[in-house]
């Protein structure tokens, strides 16, 4: 049997990847294949899910402040949290 584990991340408890390895884990110790692929919806979660934010930039925020945001870029296309960069 073959396993895609495809899970999104479990709040406040363990990542997307870390659950997806979890997954992973168990289905080859029963003998079966897997493949891990984490997955988000587009908000917290999502880069960690992509592989981790290898940028920073300086957004302004809801209030005009000036507030940190991680994102990741791979080839053409950038990825942002969107709940780090409101406003």
């Amino acid at each position: 049997m073959h396993v895609v584990a495809a899970p999104d991340k479990f709040r406040g408890t363990a990542s997307a990847r870390a659950v997806a390895a979890a997954v992973a884990k168990v289905a080859r110790a029963c003998g079966c294949t897997c493949d891990e692929a984490p997955v988000a919806d587009g908000g917290e979660g999502t880069l960690d899910a992509l592989g981790g934010p290898n940028r920073t930039s300086t957004v302004t925020g809801p209030l005009g402040d000036p507030v940190p945001a991680a994102w990741r870029r791979s080839g053409p296309t950038s990825r942002w949290n969107t709940r780090t960069r409101p406003g």
